[in-house]
Formats: structure tokens, sequence, C-alpha cells
């Protein structure tokens, strides 16, 4: 985005309001839509509660009913959702990926092209179960409450709207085209004018919003929460380059590195405090039974990239052969060639 572009969207985001225009045969009409009052927000939260209860005594599925109806009736097959999950660490794999390579720009884009093409996949996919699940007791629910938003919120020319010349689906789809995507929000958050308006925030007679006596808008929201964000990377004492936190895909990719460091930190600071064994403590290999696939991740987690790669080579050994013996195995093989190597040099020391 240029700077003035910036400054017109950090502007419709301080106001409080989104802004909407319809034009109805030559006509053109212009709304605001206010963020609501606690208030208002409570009306819309006790009709979400009392529709879905309704919808779930009148038999209408719930999103988890709805899931498992989907698979009986083969709408929605287990391939597609193990699909979904693969796409989704195939995902963070390429911004890893990129990170890792971020100095490395044929590299560093090639991985780009295939996070894209990842995400389009994965988001036709999500279209497809999402048709459904927006027929669910929480899908149902959540548009009786969105229309209740629009309907106290919405004005024109000063007083609450009634919707005679423009439907409120209208609205809705103009309200909803006007929310910013995460993408911008990001880029609005880190950079000039919002950076200089967001330092001024602690000051008395300074006011981030304009909204007052009403509940923050979901841009609102995001900006604030991407803010906080962007403060804590450069508090930190791993900060990355601007280079990298300029780029989405880059700092997503360390984003997720930090997370992966920090759980693997807390799963040996766990197995420290738990492996009051000196022999296992000491062990080269330690073997735990798993009763869940959380808990194989964490196992898994435990081990460097050097474990992970011999327990490939095993792996490969044991398919191949269908059994084998700890000598079959090739870090075993070589840790057998340096101790006869050492033996061979130790005899000719003496």
């Amino acid at each position: 985005m240029k700077h003035h572009e910036r400054e017109y969207f950090v502007s419709k985001v301080r106001c409080g309001y989104y802004l909407l225009s319809q034009t109805v045969e030559d006509k053109e009409y212009t709304f605001k839509l206010l963020t609501p009052t606690i208030e208002q927000e409570f009306i819309m939260n006790d009709l979400y509660v009392k529709t879905y209860n309704q919808l779930a005594e009148e038999g209408v599925r719930t999103e988890e009913e709805m899931h498992k109806f989907l698979m009986d009736k083969g709408l929605w097959t287990f391939e597609e959702e193990n699909l979904v999950d693969k796409l989704k660490k195939n995902i963070n794999k390429c911004k890893v990926s990129m990170f890792k390579q971020r100095n490395k720009h044929q590299e560093r884009e090639g991985a780009r092209v295939m996070l894209r093409a990842t995400e389009k996949t994965l988001s036709k996919l999500l279209q497809k179960k999402n048709v459904y699940q927006a027929t669910s007791c929480e899908g149902l629910a959540i548009i009786e409450k969105v229309t209740k938003y629009l309907e106290l919120c919405t004005t024109h020319e000063g007083k609450p709207y009634d919707f005679n010349e423009i439907p409120l689906t209208s609205i809705l789809d103009l309200y909803q085209s006007s929310i910013l995507p995460d993408g911008d929000v990001r880029e609005l958050a880190r950079t000039e004018p919002w950076k200089s308006t967001w330092a001024l925030r602690e000051i008395d007679s300074y006011n981030l919003f304009f909204n007052e006596g009403r509940e923050l808008s979901l841009d609102q929201k995001n900006i604030v929460i991407w803010s906080k964000m962007y403060d804590n990377i450069q508090e930190s004492m791993e900060c990355p380059s601007d280079s990298v936190i300029d780029d989405d895909d880059l700092l997503d990719g360390w984003f997720i590195v930090q997370k992966k460091k920090r759980e693997k930190e807390k799963v040996d600071s766990d197995l420290e405090n738990t492996t009051q064994n000196d022999k296992i403590r000491n062990a080269s290999e330690v073997f735990y039974m798993a009763s869940s696939k959380q808990e194989i991740d964490d196992i898994h987690d435990m081990n460097d990239i050097q474990s992970r790669t011999m327990k490939k080579e095993r792996e490969a050994v044991i398919k191949r052969k269908g059994k084998a013996q700890q000598h079959d195995f090739p870090d075993e093989k070589m840790k057998l060639t340096r101790m006869s190597n050492r033996a061979f040099k130790d005899k000719f020391k003496r």
C-alpha cells in the first residue's frame, strides 16, 4: 500500500464505524454501521444462544453432528478430512522452509509459489465443507446474530435504518466486503502512520479510537492484536530482521520455529523433571509408549534432526527386511566400525 492508502485505512479503522454505500435506481444510499454497545452485544449473544437451543430442540444438527452426518452419507470423506490436515501441515512447512531459506531467493520464492497453491487447494476444500456446516445450529444461529447486529446498528442520515429500500442481505454483503483482510491489517500495524498513532495511545488526552461507549470493531481488535504482537517481536531476544518482519510468510515461519522451540524446551524440561533414574537420563536411547496421537507427536519432538534421521533409516531397514537385529541398522554399523578403528589405533599406541 502507498502512504495515502494507509492513511485512509487507518482513519477508517479509528473512526469506529463502517461507511457503506449502495446505489438503487440511480439513487445512492450511504449508511453508517456502528459498532454495538455492550448492551446491544448482549442482545445479540442472547439471541444466538436462544436460537441455538431452539434449533437443537427441533432436531437441527450441531456442527459435530453435521460432520458425522456428512461422513455417513459420503458428502465429506475421511480422505478429504485427512487432506485438510495434511494441507495445513504443508502450509506450515512451506512457511518454515521460506524462513530458513530467507537469504536464498530462488528457493524461498519457489516455496512461496508452493505455499500459495497449497492455500488455494485448502480454501476450495473448506468451502465445500462449510457449505454444509452453515446449516448447522451454530451456522444458523450466527446468521441470526449478525442480522440482529445490522438491525440494531445500521443508520441512515443519523437515524436507525428500516431496510425499506435496500434489503438487509445487501447491507450484510457490504459489511463483509468492508472488513480488512488480515494481510492489510498486518501491514497497517507495522507501518506509518499507525505506528506513531499506536505509540501515542498511553497519553491521557489522546483517543486511539472514536467509538467511545461502544465495543471495538473487528478491524480495531485485529490491529490492536497485531500491534501488540509486533511490539513483542521487537522485544524478543531472538528478534528477526526487518526483512522477515515485513514479509508475512517469513514471519509466520519464524512464529512456527519459535513455537516448536518453546514446545521442545518444555518437553525436555518435563522429561528432566520426571526422569529421576540416572541410567535412563544418561541413556543414548529411551523408549516411550504413547497412548494418543498427541503423545506420539510430543515424543517425536523430543528427537533432534540426527535422531529423526536415524529413526527413518531404521524404519527403512525394518520395512525392507521384515525384521532386524540391532547390528543391521546403519547407525549401529557405523558405531561398530568406529569402535573397531579406535581399538586398532589404540593397539599401535601401546
